[in-house]
């Protein structure tokens, strides 16, 4: 089967140019400050933690009502599904990886899904693991 080099050209093009507005919208979209508003598992809730979570531009400021502030970096993989925000402390202890959290980020509402290292998962789903949602509260 021949293969139209120009077709072949445009259309990874057009893919490109999908992922990348993709990626700058939920870029955009993830901006702004977000509180917990719920943290399930096998569709029971678990107690709220008051924990705010900033996004700015490559940043992401954890801020705990109690306990220590960490700042991270973050980056997002859209290229799994569900989409994947890669995070990594700013300044990593010796040895540390960036972590790979699926997420889902509809309007105003945030889940995301920690999981093990090295684990893919098809959907965010609190059968197994834990969901924390995220409502925003500033853009």
């Amino acid at each position: 089967m021949k293969t139209n080099p120009i077709k072949f050209a445009l259309s990874l093009v057009a893919l490109c140019t999908f992922t990348g507005s993709a990626i700058a919208g939920d870029q955009e979209g993830i901006q702004g400050t977000w509180k917990c508003e719920a943290v399930t598992m096998m569709g029971k809730a678990l107690p709220v933690v008051a924990v705010e979570y900033i996004f700015a531009r490559e940043s992401l400021i954890i801020r705990p009502l109690v306990g220590k502030e960490q700042t991270l970096t973050f980056t997002l993989d859209l290229s799994e599904k569900p989409p994947v925000l890669v995070t990594q402390l700013v300044q990593p202890s010796p040895g540390a990886k960036a972590e790979r959290v699926p997420y889902e980020l509809r309007g105003d509402t945030l889940k995301i899904m920690p999981i093990s290292p090295g684990e893919h998962v098809t959907e965010i789903s609190d059968q197994v693991h834990v969901v924390i949602t995220l409502k925003r509260t500033t853009p």
